[in-house]
């Protein structure tokens, strides 16, 4: 028993040993360190220092309602490396150049992102055993962890911040205030690094434009940041191509560029240091792979996915026919992020961005070889949205045109009306649009003795026209300052506006010249878009969307494939498709334009790649170019084109010119770009016509075409006076656009001489000559609008006028004559002119101040005196030519002076549209007032500026063109402007001193004995005395008048209309006339004529008029 229990013992303390040495081998749970702790925490390995990597920092979505905020925009795409320090991840643009490589600060920081390196390990208890707990490390050396943790919603830019909205703080108006950042999402493997912040601003007091509520003054946007290993994404078989600034290359067509300088042996920059390069895909890759965005996936948008679809294919056949080797291979939406600068995509952006851009297509390339790695195109679909009712009403009011144009018109001036009319024109002392018109196709010069002008010493006629006409029409020969600016701060903002190739449509218009294919799928009776159910007007979206998206679209895929602006594409008539070209590419309707690279202000435009986009494709991806073959005439020197090949670019354009000799020559095609604008008689934004007379119509007519639209509310959130300013300076630049037709035409002056025969016999010289003279009428035409005005006449007789009447007389509320009321026998048939100043429709339900509902002209005629008669325009090239201005153009001098006498003196008779009841136009010849209805209220905008310093306010006031205090009468302003523009510096029109004169007049004191000159005329009104002789032809004039008119109106108007009845049927003078009588019986029976048809004015008009001459 004692033995049996001594091995039970024995048992047990085994099974015990066995269970103790169990429960000690048995694991214990790994407790790991807090997750918060390991967020954003990557290894440091997947950064590879010494790799070189793609940057691209671009704004992603933003909030709708800021102006400023441009979704999906890029900045600046640089080579970079990425470097890891004790506190931050630095991304660095680093010196390329080896000789200057080893000076670190050289380098340029881009990107800076703090960052904490950490290590996790097992944490130890005392005796320095793992205790199986994680923690981080807190004694090992920030060199030898292992792991980061990257604060990137601290990211902050060390570079000058082109992006929307940072870039404020880069031009210092310093508008936003960051209020909040964080990280939206992030991604970083050993290939790429991807992150995107969302920035919260707060848009400070003085920068606050329009907004609905306080709280837009709040914006959000998500900028992402996108390094990409360059080895990851750049062909090994790429090669990079010359394209020098100011080459043949870059003149003949346009691709995007990198640029960098190289400094030469000696350390020095000279005009070879800058080397550039084409931007364009690798040639020899088979597709391009595109994402359409999610936003494409909803079904509420197959509409445009299949439109997108249907212009891919386009594209993809316009590739073919230019042989160029790759295809677009476009997928389905698939996640993927615009941002990630690995991605070719097709953005949809479904908001009405407050920007009102339609689309953008910036690329992503290498800026050391050149090689567009991906691209997005974005489409703004909600915006586009915005501008379909501006198309509808154009479609619905040129149908009623057009219908209008059928009906015949009956109306006609009374006897009474027309007598005065023709009394007044016979008296030689009115002037109008009509007369300077008919005297311009007369081909009358007026009387003037021009400088001579300098000739080239180039004394060969052929060589002298051959030069004349490069310079007019060699576009990318003018390089317009204002496009990218003298100073650095311009230059930056047109780097990220050509960057991001951002279409902008027309302010005035979306549709333009609108196909009779598009206008065919409404009714004749179609209603206003204000009138269509919401239904209906979804219904109109369907159908004119297609309309837009697709060009536009093709457009911008354009620029994807490297292709810059073409604006010169209107004009290239001779590589526009032919009607049978056209139809094989589905169209059934012409277009004028032969590249999609244009901005048509059209809803013609290409759907398919044009012939100039073919072509220049073939010159940056097949290096191949159309040569001509010629035949020279021995003796006229005309060239005939004998035949046409195709020749490989070896190198450049200018190389290959050298050696073809002059027996050969580039196939021609038309182009200019962005930088070209503003500058050339031609190369025009949304304009239509192949000759620069056609492109001069096609402005004037837009101008008038765009009235209605541009001058009245229709339903806007916002049209307010403070908008002055800026509604002016636009104007001022179209009537600048039309100057320089003028400008353009002064240039070829100087080369071959302003009397050369050849401005009436040389083609190209006669088109210049012909849109100079129509720009310079439609100048004048627009100081001679008459405030609007009513046709009156009796409902006996409707079809006879009986009276024209200012609407401002009749009716100080009303917004046109159909709103006067009239007495029973009297109706308004028609109505004509433009008010002068701005108006509120009383029945507005907007109290505030500023709010109008018609935007007055007066800004328009003061941008149009200051075009025709200001001597320097403010573009460097122009104004070193000459300071000409319309005056010294012979044709016009005589016309626009008659017409400016004419309005001084208020005796302006011209033809003028009457629009009537029924919308039809009629003109008639009429004498109207331009002295009352022209009296320009003072601004709103001066009272806002009121504390403003005396140097501010003397700015603004150069700015508007009107006197500080009170009204500004329209004659104050054209005597001003011929006074202060009559002297030529050059000595070049020394007759235009005479303006000094004319427009002027001598003030005396009364009380002093001055002595006069013989043939002086003198008046003393209150305390001036006013003087004045021959040379002083407005104060002559009104001197005389007032004189005139003082004896007349000493009688009753009833008894000066019963002498002018009898000196009529020549009865003797009664011996019971009054003397005041006696002094009207005295004046010629012609002062009484001119008296009686009201060419002869008031005293009060004449004492107006004297006080505001400038004196002498």
């Amino acid at each position: 028993m004692f033995k049996g229990n001594n091995e039970l013992k024995s048992v047990m303390l085994l099974a015990l040993s066995a269970l103790a040495l169990a429960s000690c081998t048995k694991e214990i749970p790994f407790k790991a360190a807090d997750p918060g702790k390991k967020e954003h925490v990557i290894e440091s390995s997947l950064v590879d220092q010494k790799a070189e990597y793609l940057y691209s920092a671009s704004m992603q979505n933003a909030s709708r309602s800021s102006a400023d905020a441009l979704p999906f925009s890029t900045g600046d795409n640089k080579r970079v490396k990425v470097e890891i320090t004790e506190d931050t991840l630095r991304i660095v643009e680093v010196e390329r150049d080896a000789r200057y490589a080893p000076n670190t600060t050289n380098n340029k920081l881009l990107l800076e992102v703090p960052v904490e390196h950490v290590q996790f390990q097992c944490a130890k208890d005392k005796y320095g055993e793992c205790t199986n707990s994680e923690e981080e490390a807190a004694d090992v050396p920030w060199q030898q962890k292992s792991q980061i943790r990257v604060k990137l919603k601290d990211a902050k830019s060390g570079e000058l911040d082109l992006l929307p909205i940072m870039i404020s703080q880069t031009e210092g108006s310093d508008c936003y205030e960051t209020v909040s950042t964080r990280l939206v999402s992030s991604n970083i493997t050993a290939d790429a690094i991807n992150f995107q912040v969302e920035r919260t601003f707060k848009t400070k007091l003085e920068c606050l434009g329009n907004v609905d509520k306080l709280t837009d003054a709040t914006v959000a946007a998500v900028f992402h940041y996108s390094l990409v290993k360059v080895n990851s994404v750049i062909s090994k078989d790429y090669k990079t191509i010359s394209y020098p600034e100011g080459s043949e290359d870059e003149g003949s067509f346009g691709f995007f560029s990198s640029r960098h300088t190289l400094l030469g042996i000696d350390n020095n920059k000279t005009d070879t240091s800058s080397i550039q390069i084409m931007n364009r895909w690798n040639p020899n890759r088979s597709e391009i792979v595109y994402y359409l965005s999610d936003e494409f996936a909803k079904p509420e948008n197959k509409l445009i996915k299949d439109l997108t679809y249907e212009t891919v294919g386009n594209i993809n056949k316009g590739l073919e026919i230019s042989g160029v080797k790759f295809r677009i291979n476009l997928k389905d939406p698939a996640g993927k992020v615009p941002g990630d600068i690995r991605n070719s995509m097709i953005v949809l952006v479904e908001d009405p961005v407050e920007s009102n851009i339609i689309g953008y297509g910036p690329q992503t390339e290498d800026p050391v070889t050149g090689e567009i790695i991906s691209a997005r195109t974005v489409m703004f679909l909600g915006t586009i949205k915005k501008f379909i009712n501006s198309t509808y009403d154009e479609i619905v009011a040129e149908k009623k045109e057009a219908l209008l144009a059928k009906k015949s018109v009956g109306i006609t001036l009374s006897a009474g009306l027309a007598n005065m009319v023709a009394f007044k024109k016979q008296s030689g002392m009115t002037a109008g649009i009509s007369q300077l018109s008919a005297q311009v196709a007369a081909g009358k010069p007026g009387i003037q003795k021009p400088g001579t002008s300098p000739i080239s010493p180039i004394t060969n006629l052929t060589n002298r026209l051959a030069k004349a006409q490069t310079s007019l029409q060699s576009y990318t020969k003018n390089v317009n300052p204002e496009a990218k600016g003298l100073d650095l701060k311009s230059q930056l903002k047109y780097q990220l506006r050509a960057k991001n190739c951002a279409f902008e449509p027309n302010a005035d218009s979306f549709g333009g010249g609108i196909s009779d294919k598009l206008k065919s799928k409404f009714s004749d009776d179609a209603k206003p878009w204000n009138q269509l159910s919401d239904s209906e007007k979804n219904d109109v979206i369907a159908i004119i969307l297609p309309e837009i998206w697709v060009p536009t679209l093709i457009h911008e895929m354009g620029h994807n494939l490297g292709l810059r602006h073409n604006f010169k594409a209107s004009e290239d008539k001779d590589n526009f498709y032919s009607d049978q070209e056209l139809l094989a590419n589905g169209m059934d309707h012409s277009v004028p334009f032969s590249s999609v690279m244009d901005y048509g202000n059209d809803l013609k435009t290409l759907s398919v790649l044009g012939k100039y986009d073919i072509a220049a494709l073939r010159f940056g991806y097949l290096r191949e170019v159309e040569v001509q073959d010629l035949q020279v005439d021995a003796q006229t020197g005309a060239k005939t084109v004998t035949g046409t090949k195709t020749v490989s670019v070896t190198n450049t354009l200018d190389s290959l010119l050298v050696k073809m000799g002059e027996s050969s020559q580039l196939k021609p095609y038309g182009f200019c770009t962005d930088e070209h604008l503003g500058i050339n008689a031609g190369c025009k934004q949304f304009d239509l016509g192949t000759t620069l007379l056609e492109i001069t119509n096609n402005m004037i007519s837009d101008y008038e075409k765009y009235y209605l639209k541009r001058n009245f509310r229709n339903g806007r959130s916002n049209m307010s006076l403070m908008d002055d300013l800026a509604y002016k300076r636009r104007i001022s630049s179209t009537f600048r656009d039309l100057r320089i037709m003028m400008e353009s035409a002064e240039r070829i002056k100087n080369i071959i001489g302003s009397d050369a025969k050849e401005w009436e016999s040389v083609a190209w010289l006669k088109d210049l000559k012909q849109a100079s003279l129509t720009a310079g009428t439609f100048l004048t035409k627009v100081i001679l609008v008459p405030d609007l005005t009513c046709a009156v006449a009796l409902k006996a007789k409707p079809n006879e006028v009986m009276a024209l009447v200012r609407a401002n007389e009749l009716d100080k509320a009303s917004m046109s004559c159909a709103d006067v009321k009239l007495n029973d026998q009297y109706m308004v048939v028609g109505q004509t002119g433009k008010f002068l100043n701005s108006k509120k429709d009383p029945k507005s339900t907007n109290h505030f101040a500023d709010q109008i509902d018609i935007r007055g002209i007066w800004a328009d005629k003061v941008a149009a005196a200051d075009t025709l008669l200001n001597r320097r325009i403010g573009i460097y090239t122009m104004d070193q030519e000459g300071l000409d201005n319309f005056l010294n153009v012979p044709e016009l001098r005589d016309g626009i002076s008659n017409a400016l006498n004419a309005v001084m003196l208020n005796n302006v008779v011209d033809s003028l549209p009457f629009t009537l009841n029924d919308g039809s136009v009629v003109k008639l010849e009429v004498s109207y007032d331009l002295s009352d209805s022209q009296v320009v209220d003072r601004p709103l905008y001066y009272d806002a500026a009121s504390g403003a310093s005396k140097e501010m306010r003397d700015k603004i006031v150069a700015a508007f063109g009107l006197k500080w205090d009170g009204t500004t009468q329209l004659q104050e302003i054209i005597a001003n402007k011929m006074i202060s523009q009559a002297l030529d510096t050059s000595g070049k029109h020394e007759q235009d001193k005479a303006f000094l004169t004319e427009y002027s007049v001598d003030r005396l004191n009364p009380r002093l004995n001055t002595e006069l000159a013989k043939d002086s005329s003198t008046i003393t009104l209150g305390d001036t005395k006013f003087v004045a002789n021959a040379n002083n032809n407005i104060a002559m004039q009104s001197i005389t008048g007032y004189s005139i008119a003082a004896v007349v109106q000493a009688i009753p108007a009833e008894k000066l209309n019963e002498i002018l009845a009898a000196k009529q049927k020549k009865q003797p003078m009664p011996e019971t006339a009054t003397a005041e009588e006696k002094a009207v019986w005295g004046l010629p029976d012609a002062t009484l004529g001119a008296v009686a048809s009201g060419i002869i004015k008031t005293t009060d008009f004449y004492a107006r008029l004297l006080n505001i001459l400038p004196s002498n």
